[in-house]
């Protein structure tokens, strides 16, 4: 019974952090800035009330399926050989590890890998 209830802990530990759970990020994490999709990056924000339905909106305005889980904020690169996007929506409070998490994805795309 005993090893059960680790293997379930664990388990959903993997799941909760490969679904990049922001709670259990190291907001002081340091990674490579040399390693980016562009050094010049226009970033647009959206702010809203309600952000799953944004996400899955901008998600599905892109050609993709929306998001399977629920998301605190969420971010998409749109880049070809003229321009550098990134688009972040967050809600109308937010606070700075959000933000900085998907301004990562701005630079690095899927760092989750």
């Amino acid at each position: 019974m005993k090893l059960i209830n680790i293997v379930l802990i664990v388990l959903s530990i993997t799941l909760f952090r490969s679904y990049g759970a922001e709670s259990i990020e190291n907001p002081h994490e340091v990674f490579n800035v040399q390693k980016v999709n562009s050094n010049n990056i226009a970033v647009t924000f959206i702010s809203t009330q309600n952000i799953q339905k944004t996400c899955d909106q901008e998600s599905r305005k892109r050609g993709y399926g929306g998001f399977p889980i629920e998301v605190e904020a969420c971010s998409f690169w749109d880049s070809n050989p003229v321009n550098n996007k990134c688009t972040i929506v967050v809600g109308y409070l937010t606070n700075f590890h959000t933000i900085g998490h998907e301004m990562r994805h701005c630079l690095q795309g899927n760092f989750h890998k």
